[in-house]
């Protein structure tokens, strides 16, 4: 069996260019297609017997016809000594794990949206396909920033055969993404374990690790708590990504639900959860308040000042003691001569007390009297004051450039909607983007043309972009 190395050539036509990765199964190379003339991706799996090899072709068999925007679907399969190769579109910015921890807001939705689209379609066919390897290595980007989910189609039959065939242990796979219902002794694939999956994968993107410590719904059989996100995150997303990990499948969103609801956080609309959300208890991430407790503050002030008036009672009671010692000790000649602690002392060091407890309430300020010639002065001073200064008046584009920074931070596509509408050319760009990435080429092309007239570059590429697609043809 040849090596698979930069140079080898596949089938006399796919010569292997570099290395992209390895999964349980295979290989991913960037090669070049010498009859086409164009880069493409190739998995090269292990080598299998002839009746896994056949196995092999009646899987490939069921994905024929399968077309979806959020599929990256394969354009030629063939067997090159004894190893089941497929040929895919080739993606430049790779998978979506080089993203972990570096995603927005609104990315991880759009992330959402689309693997859930293409789930969608494949638990909606006629003989429903679930994927069972969800995880961000399997969702590629395209150069439009879509999502593709990719390797799927690969039934529990044909990964038992590659397992029992190859020298990985049986249990190998992606632990870290199997649900639950996946560590029983007898494990069915159900549609629920891929939106599982899609869970472990938002919160691996969202934080740059892996929930459950990386051990998956194993953990979550033994009562491990739900994983939360910190509040750089909305309550939705938390929301949405407890809903994908929870412990039932019966509890978890469909597909098409998730697809639905990140549909309407993208556009801004209002969205409504039509599955059991779980409680209120359990999705409440764990941060920092909003507000400070000022509650414990004051009573902490309370505290200081009973302490302090504790402490000036000591005192005085000490000084008292001491007076007395030193009378009692002190050489005299006259030994029936009475005792006497002077009346005014104890009377001071009452007084003393009175004043200071008056000092640890808060004093009410009272307003100094002024003569008229002051009050006059101040008056004037109070006047100069209180004149309006005139300030002088930012640009518009300024202010708008900041709403825009703003909105696309936190994802609020109806702002640039709105600045849109006014006027602002900075916001045709980015609106073109998100009507691109929604597939709505129409208004895409409308808002793109209008970036390239004002002279942004980000309209020429969604206008680029739509050529690629073939819209214009």
């Amino acid at each position: 069996m040849a090596e698979l190395k930069i140079g080898t050539k596949v089938k006399d036509r796919y010569t292997l260019k570099e290395f992209k990765g390895s999964g349980s199964f295979g290989e991913v190379w960037l090669a070049h297609d010498e009859v086409l003339d164009c880069d493409v991706a190739i998995k090269i799996y292990i080598s299998l017997d002839p009746r896994g090899v056949e196995e092999f072709k009646s899987e490939y068999i069921t994905t024929q016809g399968i077309s979806h925007p959020n599929l990256l679907t394969t354009t030629y399969f063939d067997v090159w000594e004894q190893r089941p190769f497929l040929v895919m579109k080739y993606c430049a910015k790779g998978s979506s794990s080089a993203l972990a921890g570096k995603m927005d807001e609104y990315a991880l939705w759009q992330f959402i949206h689309d693997v859930a689209a293409g789930l969608k379609y494949l638990h909606n066919m006629p003989e429903p396909i679930i994927h069972q390897d969800i995880k961000p290595d399997n969702i590629l980007v395209d150069d439009s920033d879509r999502y593709l989910i990719t390797d799927f189609g690969i039934s529990k039959k044909i990964r038992s055969t590659m397992r029992k065939q190859s020298k990985r242990a049986v249990g190998a796979g992606a632990t870290a993404y199997m649900g639950p219902e996946r560590f029983e002794s007898d494990p069915t694939p159900v549609k629920a374990s891929d939106i599982w999956s899609l869970g472990a994968s938002i919160y691996e993107l969202a934080t740059g690790e892996l929930p459950f410590s990386g051990l998956g719904g194993g953990m979550q059989r033994n009562g491990a708590e739900m994983p939360a996100l910190d509040n750089k995150w909305s309550k939705d997303m938390t929301m949405v990504m407890q809903s994908c990990l929870a412990k039932e499948t019966w509890d978890r969103p469909t597909a098409q639900q998730l697809e639905e609801y990140s549909d309407a956080i993208i556009k801004g609309l209002p969205a409504k959860a039509t599955w059991n959300v779980p409680s209120e208890k359990v999705i409440e991430p764990v941060s920092a308040p909003l507000e400070p407790d000022t509650s414990s503050i004051y009573g902490n002030e309370e505290e200081e000042t009973h302490s302090n008036k504790k402490r000036i009672w000591i005192a005085i009671v000490a000084i008292i003691a001491a007076i007395i010692l030193l009378i009692l000790i002190w050489p005299s000649n006259k030994t029936d001569e009475q005792i006497v602690i002077p009346e005014d002392t104890v009377e001071e060091a009452i007084d003393t007390v009175a004043v200071e407890e008056k000092d640890l309430d808060i004093p009410e300020v009272q307003p100094k009297k002024q003569t008229s010639e002051q009050t006059a002065t101040s008056t004037t001073h109070q006047t100069k004051k209180e004149e309006p200064k005139a300030k002088p008046k930012e640009p518009q584009t300024d202010n708008n450039a900041t709403l825009l920074r703003n909105a696309l931070a936190n994802g609020d596509y109806q702002q640039v909607q709105k600045l849109a509408n006014q006027g602002y050319a900075a916001a045709y760009g980015p609106l073109a983007k998100y009507y691109l990435n929604n597939h709505d080429y129409t208004t895409a092309e409308s808002y793109a043309k209008k970036a390239k007239a004002a002279g942004f570059s980000e309209g020429t590429r969604v206008l680029k972009t739509l050529e690629n697609l073939g819209y214009y043809d």
